[in-house]
């Protein structure tokens, strides 16, 4: 008899829990995110995604004006609610689109940050955007766009395309660096017994340069052939610290480390066909400039796009220049495997970002 009370308080247990209600409870983050830098998955309903694709595609994924015409800013995928629970819940970026004719549909997205917190928000006038980090995986962000019309949400895309834009590009920068760095590279352990500098890189990168101020980091896929330069410059540089003393920098460090033949004649130079896009930046608190461009190797016809940055780094008390720069031919060849220019790029500019 004993054991029956015992055996049947178990089963009571047992079907008590199960009954619960969870509908409040939000998921654990163990894995790490998935995916390539560069990629935006949008999940809504098919025809709202259709009324908006253009949207999307002219004030998210606008190109980038220092590579070629037809990158976008983005890779945009259209994921399913049926193909998200199957398989890409664990994307690093996503954006959800919520609107009054599909809410009920996509109800059941208020598991990742709690059906209170969805419903609240979907109650909300007009339209409006909410980043959540770490739901489904680490280093993983979520933007729910609330809107009563599809129409309503694809003005308020207009109309806030660079702030919208800013915002993913962000976290993206932020999410992919932490995500495939490690402090344990060689690289790593350089920069912080010399320097006190900390930065992680991935372990797909190798040092291909080594002197006592100035560093190149490799990394090749396939027809891809990527580096991060990096620069040491002392606690004084050329002033004022605009495009074109940054440049001239640029131009000395190619002609004194990065040449191509053993006479000089051929180095790593800056292109002037183009019009090179310089903004005051930060990088995690470090004050600088940033510079978009086109390198070139001077004396043959070869480029590609780069991005440099140059900040103070008040703990080691140095200037630092960083810069990541691709190499990557046949990209029309190779575009529908999602290979890009833009996708590489956005990678070095991750790996840079985690300065600290």
């Amino acid at each position: 008899m004993r054991k029956n009370n015992i055996l049947y308080l178990l089963l009571l247990l047992i079907f008590s829990f199960l009954g619960c209600d969870n509908t409040n409870d939000r998921p654990v983050a163990i894995n790490q995110s998935l995916g390539f830098a560069g990629e935006l998955n949008i999940t809504t309903d098919l025809e709202t995604y259709k009324y908006l694709r253009d949207g999307f595609k002219y004030h998210l994924a606008t190109p980038q004006e220092y590579l070629i015409p037809n990158e976008p800013f983005f890779r945009i995928n259209f994921i399913s609610m049926e193909g998200l629970k199957g398989s890409y819940l664990e994307y690093q970026t996503q954006v959800f689109v919520i609107t009054e004719s599909n809410k009920q549909e996509m109800t059941s997205l208020g598991f990742g940050i709690g059906q209170a917190k969805f419903d609240s928000l979907s109650a909300l006038p007009g339209v409006s955007i909410h980043q959540f980090n770490n739901v489904w995986a680490k280093n993983q962000s979520v933007f729910y766009i609330f809107g009563t019309t599809p129409e309503a949400i694809r003005l308020y895309l207009k109309d806030h395309s660079d702030s919208i834009r800013n915002l993913i590009y962000t976290s993206e920068l932020n999410n992919f660096g932490s995500r495939v760095g490690s402090n344990k590279h060689p690289l790593s352990k350089i920069l912080a017994e010399r320097f006190n500098i900390e930065m992680e890189f991935p372990k797909f990168t190798e040092i291909d340069i080594q002197k006592d101020s100035f560093y190149s980091l490799n990394w090749q896929e396939g027809d891809a052939n990527c580096n991060i330069l990096i620069g040491i410059l002392g606690s004084e540089i050329e002033q004022p610290i605009n495009k074109e003393s940054i440049l001239r920098l640029r131009n000395a460090q190619g002609k004194n480390h990065l040449q191509m033949d053993t006479i000089g004649i051929f180095y790593l130079g800056t292109s002037n066909l183009f019009d090179h896009k310089d903004t005051t930046y930060s990088i995690n608190d470090h004050e600088g400039v940033k510079i978009n461009g086109w390198w070139v190797i001077e004396g043959l016809f070869r480029g590609g796009p780069f991005t440099r940055y140059v900040v103070y780094h008040e703990p080691s008390k140095n200037w630092i220049s960083l810069e990541g720069l691709v190499y990557f031919p046949n990209v029309d060849v190779r575009k529908d495997e999602g290979k890009s220019k833009s996708r590489y790029l956005r990678t070095l500019e991750s790996i840079i970002h985690t300065l600290k």
